[in-house]
């Protein structure tokens, strides 16, 4: 028999019929069997093979572990909300997007006639006059039903529920009675089987054993999130962060169980919903497979599986698949057959719409010239890695032009031009760098401490970092390259990309003095200065000073700047001295910290060195002085408080138990009224960060318990806490320790993560403020201690050096600043110049505050 159907078949095609096999010897072999299988709306992040941890499909799992996984494979888009329309028109014709029939009957290629010409070259047609057998199941509508009516068998249906004939299983009853039919009749012929599903596209109603694996339920989410179900996907947004361009798109607004909300409890159970409907697809397939097996014609059958495009369900802020992300534009790609490695991965970089000239290609059938896709059998072979290099993505199907994107080489660019321009944005993402598109949003530490992830700082959106407008312009050229290849009826207003902006110091700096630095002797040192504003505005400033670091002479000093009037000759607050076996005697002070309480209170700690032998930071005690009048005068020195030196607290033990209060940076006030000090020790247990947190009634702490967490542990040592506040309740915290580390807390400052690598790079002391816009800045010494850099932020991971020198006094030091912003927003800093004198800078808030698009603007 298997002579005769070879000669029929070559006798054709020496007679110019309609067979088209690409040559003889194909005709003469037993040819390939071709499996199509393809589910409705599920992204790659959905199996395991593509990093998931959660959902359950071992025939999958399985198919991938016997051929090859491909990584991206994608859908080229759509015109249509419907976006499996298009999808899978490509899939049928292998033609591109904007040359696919209109399934809306709208202009040429929308007539009967033209729909029926695409259709008699589509993958159906091709195959019938191949001499294959041809079956389709499937899902009703929204696909390209001239050419599906032309399958030899199709069993059709809508299959959502979650039953057994109501939902997946239905369309594997439906494969497993052709494949028994070809049995009984012993039917020859090679198969092409269309094996296509309803789900996990909503409503996503699942078999109720399957639902309560995975936590969820069909009737909708409850108050809390099942104990079960999946967690939030690690791209997760509580909304997207500007409008996607349709209103009143049913995916984003009316799915069942859904709606508008994307709080946790509605997208953890649609997730487990969604999970439920993909098991039980696998269970399915594997059934199929199982037969094939049992049958023999396993081992001859090229198997795909794929989506006809990806799905949100959380990610993004966004429930559907009307967008360009990764886990929307990108769908799963599977296949085993002969020639295909097992175990093998690839690029791939194809588009469904190449999936028609490939299954030919294997098939040895001539792909009509209608069809734009190319084969990717090479890739399957292992010969290639890909077949192309860009790719190309839309979506239309909402106000227009929509969105656009290109990829090359691991980047990819989107932009969207909707809502009559009332949003046009661009993104760019290093997908090397940031496969999951993490956006700034994503880095909000209250998201991260929710999803227990902390994306890198360059884990970003790009597109208006000035450092990547050579490659936002590359990818922008080529995708207007690609809009014209394609045929794309559109053209995107134009969306400039920011240029750098650029800060001159002589603008930033406002003022600029030398402190007197007293009656000092010639070779002296001033250090560790603070400073603070009055409520009458004056201005205090202090510093340790005397002959060297550490020696018994180095006193407190302070200096004072009335509104309008130059700095005041300095006064001495505090000697040092004390009784020792009834003798006053010398001990150097140390590292004051100016703070004005909201009252007026004027807050001024230090320290003095302590009883033990030690040197330096491993031997002093905290002090602290008060006043009234606006840094007039000042209460007597009185200790800090002790704590007792054991266990997590035995690093205190050569303080003698005295704590340090804040031990060089200013400290912010709880909404509470206590007060949350950054310190830290410096002993033979290491570098160890601290908080000390006030009571509200008493920031002496000689009235009511000083609360003191544990000393930091990580990977890094630290000293030297500076405060940024990320949250307005200030219960988000972030502090930035010398050297180049960080922590962050999640409660308002009474529990901390350990001390790790800071975004910044750091040599000495430094400090930060948060200011009432919101911007984070930063002085620091890059380089040893000098120059002296101001850098800012707006999340506190990715900081911008603005301005590198702000001070530089060559072959000195300028170091150890302090940085406050004033009542009237102007941003002072303070530092040690070359430990001769205290330099006072006053800085340009509105101006440093700058941004790219207020310059163009």
């Amino acid at each position: 028999m298997k002579i005769r159907s070879a000669f029929f078949a070559a006798m054709l095609v020496a007679c110019g019929g309609f067979l088209q096999l690409a040559n003889p010897v194909a005709a003469a072999e037993k040819r390939p069997n071709i499996l199509f299988i393809i589910t409705d709306d599920q992204a790659q992040e959905t199996l395991s093979c593509y990093g998931d941890k959660y959902c359950d499909t071992p025939n999958l799992d399985r198919l991938a572990a016997e051929g090859m996984v491909i990584d991206d494979a994608h859908h080229m888009g759509s015109w249509s909300g419907a976006v499996c329309t298009c999808s899978r028109t490509m899939i049928m014709t292998g033609k591109s997007l904007w040359r696919i029939p209109d399934r809306n009957k709208k202009g040429p290629k929308g007539t009967p006639q033209a729909r029926k010409q695409a259709a008699e070259q589509s993958m159906p047609a091709i195959f019938n006059r191949a001499g294959y057998a041809t079956f389709r199941t499937c899902k009703t509508g929204n696909s390209f039903d001239e050419a599906n009516r032309l399958f030899q068998v199709s069993k059709v249906a809508m299959r959502r529920e979650g039953t057994e004939e109501t939902g997946s299983a239905w369309h594997a009853e439906q494969v497993l009675k052709y494949l028994d039919d070809r049995e009984s009749q012993q039917a020859e012929k090679p198969f092409l089987i269309y094996f296509g599903f309803s789900h996990p596209h909503d409503p996503r109603n699942a078999i109720p054993e399957l639902a309560a694996k995975y936590g969820a339920s069909n009737e909708g989410p409850g108050d809390k999130p099942s104990s079960k179900s999946p967690p939030l996907p690690d791209n997760y947004l509580p909304g997207h962060p500007f409008h996607h361009g349709h209103p009143g798109l049913r995916d984003e607004e009316k799915v069942q169980g859904v709606m508008t909300r994307r709080d946790e409890a509605t997208v953890r159970n649609e997730r487990g919903r969604e999970f439920a409907c993909i098991e039980y697809i696998d269970q399915q397939i594997g059934r199929v497979l199982d037969r094939l097996e049992k049958t023999g014609e396993l081992d001859n059958t090229y198997i795909f599986f794929t989506s006809d495009h990806g799905m949100s369900v959380g990610r993004h802020g966004l429930m559907g698949k009307q967008n360009l992300y990764e886990h929307t534009w990108k769908v799963p790609f599977l296949a085993k057959g002969p020639g295909i490695k097992a175990g093998s991965r690839a690029a791939g970089n194809i588009y469904l719409l190449d999936v028609l000239p490939t299954i030919c290609d294997l098939a040895g059938i001539e792909v009509p010239d209608t069809v734009e896709g190319q084969s990717f059998r090479a890739v399957l072979e292992g010969k290639k890695d890909s077949i192309r290099d860009v790719m190309y993505g839309v979506y239309c199907g909402g106000t227009k032009p929509g969105m656009r994107s290109i990829k090359k080489d691991g980047w990819k660019l989107i932009e969207y031009d909707v809502l009559d321009g009332q949003v046009r944005e661009t993104q760019l993402f290093n997908l090397q760098d940031n496969p999951r598109e993490f956006l700034v949003e994503h880095h909000d530490p209250q998201l991260e401490k929710r999803l227990g992830i902390a994306p890198g700082p360059h884990q970003i959106d790009l597109a208006e970092d000035p450092h990547f407008a050579d490659k936002r312009a590359e990818l922008e050229k080529l995708l207007a390259k690609a809009m014209k290849e394609f045929d794309d009826p559109y053209e995107l207003s134009p969306n400039p990309a920011p240029t750098k902006v650029t800060f001159d110091r002589d603008k930033a700096v406002l003022e600029e003095n030398l402190i007197p630095h007293g009656p000092l002797p010639k070779k002296h040192q001033t250090h560790a200065s603070t400073i603070t504003e009055a409520a009458d505005g004056t201005l205090l400033a202090s510093w340790f000073g005397g002959t060297r670091e550490g020696n018994p002479d180095v006193k407190i000093w302070l200096s004072r700047k009335p509104v309008g009037e130059p700095w005041s000759e300095p006064e001495m607050i505090d000697s040092g001295n004390r009784m020792v076996d009834g003798k006053e005697t010398e001990f150097a002070c140390w590292n004051p910290v100016l703070f004005t309480h909201p009252d007026g209170t004027i807050y001024f700690w230090y320290k003095v060195t302590g009883s033990n032998e030690l040197v330096g930071p491993q031997n002093w005690w905290g002090a602290v002085r008060t006043s009234t009048d606006n840094g007039k005068t000042w209460s007597e020195r009185t200790w800090l408080p002790k704590i007792d030196p054991i266990g997590d607290y035995k690093v205190f033990k050569p303080y003698d138990g005295i704590l340090a209060g804040p031990v060089k940076n200013r400290p912010i006030i709880l909404p509470d009224g206590r007060l949350l000090c950054g310190s830290s020790t410096e002993t033979t247990h290491g570098w160890r960060v601290h908080f000390e947190i006030y009571p509200a009634e008493d920031w002496t702490g000689q009235k009511g318990k000083v609360e003191v967490t544990k000393p930091l542990m990580g990977g890094k040592e630290g000293i030297q806490p500076s405060f940024l506040v990320h949250a307005t309740d200030k219960s988000v915290l972030q502090v930035l320790t010398r050297e180049d580390g960080q922590a962050w807390s999640y409660d308002g400052g009474h529990t901390w993560t350990d001390v790790v690598a800071g975004p910044v790079d750091t040599s000495v002391g430094l400090h930060a403020v948060t200011t009432t816009d919101g911007w984070h800045f930063l002085t620091f010494n890059p380089v040893k201690r000098t120059p002296l850099s101001l850098a800012r932020s707006r999340d506190g991971k990715n900081w911008e050096t603005i301005l590198p020198e702000l001070s530089y006094n060559e072959g000195k030091e300028v170091d150890y600043p302090t940085i406050m912003q004033a009542r009237d927003g102007k941003l002072h800093v303070v530092h040690s110049w070359g430990r001769e004198q205290i330099t006072h800078l006053v800085l340009d808030t509105e101006y440093l505050q700058r941004t790219a698009s207020a310059d163009e603007k």
